[in-house]
């Protein structure tokens, strides 16, 4: 076929319509009249084309999906609806076909794809990392948090150190292009490196700080955890106290609260532990025994202290080869307002160098009642002195199941208790609408069992150590941070082994799961805020990758009349939450029940402590045959 008829416009070359008409032969003329009359045919009928629409670039994997059978994915009765790749389409066609699966549900639809495309981290990049310290303090704990960020090839590993707090403020804000650009900030000053206008600043932007502004006030010292404990738990009330006793220890601090200890004293007339609030490593400790010592004894040495924490002390702790333990447990929070939470499956348990005694001779040997490791560790050696949770799984056999599930619900109610305190605390200090959703924070909690297997709650610590005398414990503490970079910067092609997704893809899952929970009484879930749809994205998107973690907050909801959801709802009112928040709580359990049956049906998305809900029992039948 030849073209006659060239025309010159503008430098390029243009044939007219005529000119290619004239330029066929009569064969080709037939040709193109049955390709438009196919053409109109199908526009007038509207009929969709029967061969699979292949969303993206063919260079990678990708399930094919007719258009009718588009409609069947919308069944709001189904809890597993097909997922659909999109991790290469263009945001036209992908926008279009998310609309086209959830109708019902376009408004929603829009606001989920444009939060989750905002804080979904670049992949044409790699990632970079900048360290925060002061020059004439010690970096606390750098090389295992570096290693973290290293384990996953981050691009830059730069440390920056500033003369003080004050100077590294200034820099901060004058710097905010510059510092802005990270993705991730690591602290490595015990508490903050970043004043409420710097956090103010970096809310707009996608990097994380390892440092959730308000922890220090909220629960990791020792008064700021036993203050939050007995205002948000009203501890002056008979229920508040039921409460406090449920998952940790009743504390008073002295001498604001000495009247009160006084009261309890009276009624008990037992053991209690003094912890100086200034003090580490277990200095200053000490227990006194009321029946033999008296009140006043107390009164005298917690004056001289001022101030300090008094918590009564356990009688009757489960014992190991005849002496006291505790339990190291690292927690991440990704969120506090509201919460969310992660248990991590790596830790363990510090054992008293002393066999364990009550009486009054043993009260005055730390070695005997103190599971510190700088007290004992002058006695033996560390290796010595602990297990790892394995070791503790294999010891309690069935058990184990139990004891951890036991405290999950311990751990997800002290975190609970402080929510409302954050969000106060932000209310006052930067703004209503700060909730610090680029933050997070490895705790370390030391958690006791009694001999019923009960789990307490004793301390939170903010700044956990993370190096130890032994290679064993160094260990757990590495994958506990290498999981912790890989939950938080799961992006596709980030890391070359992860299953992360796009943000297409996130919010697609998240429209699937929300459509297969949907109800008459959601109204499309045209009630939730643009917050709440911004923490069910991050939600999405760290379950991506949660390795060793174990979600402890949400928390699946596995029967219509689970007990322990009752037991939450009545905890929740009574920290007067607002009916807004107890409807969001309640759609948070319904989500993680599908995320465990995905788990359960599929073995993918699962985290640690699938396992063990599935050696509990309900009504005499195993909580996964339930769900």
């Amino acid at each position: 076929m030849a073209i006659r008829h060239e025309v010159r416009k503008g430098g390029r070359s243009v044939y007219p319509l005529s000119s290619i008409c004239r330029s066929l032969n009569q064969t080709e003329r037939y040709f193109v009249l049955v390709i438009v009359f196919l053409l109109l045919y199908s526009a007038i009928l509207g009929e969709a084309p029967s061969e699979p629409i292949q969303i993206g670039s063919s260079t990678a994997s990708h399930i094919k999906v007719t258009v009718p059978e588009l409609a069947k994915t919308t069944t709001v009765t189904d809890s597993f609806l097909s997922l659909t790749d999109v991790s290469s389409a263009e945001n036209e066609d992908s926008n279009l076909l998310l609309e086209n699966m959830y109708p019902q549900f376009s408004e929603l639809t829009e606001e989920v794809e444009r939060i989750a495309k905002d804080v979904t981290f670049p992949s044409d990049r790699d990632l970079q990392v900048i360290f925060l310290g002061l020059k004439n303090r010690p970096l606390w704990f750098f090389s295992p948090r570096k290693h973290g960020y290293e384990a996953h090839k981050f691009n830059t590993r730069t440390l920056a150190r500033f003369e003080n707090l004050g100077f590294m403020f200034s820099r901060m804000k004058s710097n905010a292009g510059y510092y802005q650009a990270f993705d991730s900030w690591v602290c490595l000053l015990k508490y903050y490196c970043f004043d409420k206008a710097t956090y103010k600043l970096l809310e707009s932007a996608k990097g994380n700080t390892n440092r959730i502004f308000g922890s220090k006030e909220i629960w990791s010292t020792k008064l700021s955890y036993c203050s939050t404990l007995r205002e948000s738990l009203r501890a002056t009330t008979e229920e508040g106290r039921e409460w406090i006793g449920s998952f940790t220890f009743m504390c008073w601090i002295l001498p604001t609260n000495f009247a009160a200890l006084e009261a309890d004293i009276a009624s008990s007339n037992g053991k209690y532990i003094v912890k100086p609030a200034a003090a580490q490593a277990g200095e200053g400790i000490y227990l006194h025994d009321v029946s033999t010592m008296g009140l006043k004894g107390l009164k005298g040495r917690v004056m001289r202290l001022n101030p300090a924490v008094v918590q009564p002390y356990l009688s009757n702790p489960l014992l190991i080869n005849k002496k006291k333990w505790d339990m190291r447990i690292y927690v991440t929070v990704t969120s506090v307002v509201p919460l969310r939470a992660y248990m991590h499956s790596k830790g363990f348990i510090r054992f008293a160098y002393q066999n364990y005694s009550n009486d009054e001779e043993s009260r005055t040997q730390k070695s005997n009642f103190l599971t510190n490791l700088s007290v004992n560790n002058k006695l033996a050696d560390t290796n010595d002195l602990t297990w790892v949770f394995s070791e503790l799984r294999e010891y309690l056999g069935d058990k184990a199941a139990f004891v951890f599930s036991q405290i999950d619900t311990a751990l997800a109610r002290m975190l609970l208790t402080s929510e409302k305190g954050f969000r106060k605390f932000y209310d006052t200090k930067v703004s209503t609408n700060f909730s610090c959703v680029n933050c997070y924070q490895n705790l370390g909690i030391d958690v006791i069992l009694d001999d019923n297997l009960t789990p307490y709650i004793i301390e939170i610590n903010g700044n956990p150590t993370f190096n130890f005398k032994a290679e064993k414990l160094n260990d757990e503490v590495s994958q506990l941070h290498e999981d912790t970079v890989r939950m938080l910067y799961n992006n596709v092609n980030i890391f070359k082994d992860s299953s992360g997704k796009n943000d297409l893809e996130i919010a697609a899952e998240l429209m699937q799961d929300l459509s297969a929970i949907a109800t008459k009484d959601d109204n499309e879930f045209k009630w939730l805020t643009h917050d709440q749809i911004s923490y069910l994205v991050r939600s999405r998107r760290e379950q991506q990758e949660m390795g060793g973690f174990r979600r402890i907050y949400p928390q699946a909801r596995y029967c219509e009349e689970d007990v322990d959801e009752n037991q939450w709802i009545a905890f929740m009112k009574f920290l007067r939450f607002s009916e807004a928040r107890l409807r969001f709580h309640n759609l948070l359990g319904r989500l993680e029940k599908v995320r465990v049956q995905r788990c359960l049906r599929d073995d993918i998305q699962c985290s640690s402590e699938i396992p063990d809900k599935c050696n509990l029992k309900y009504k005499g039948e195993s909580i996964c045959n339930i769900v």
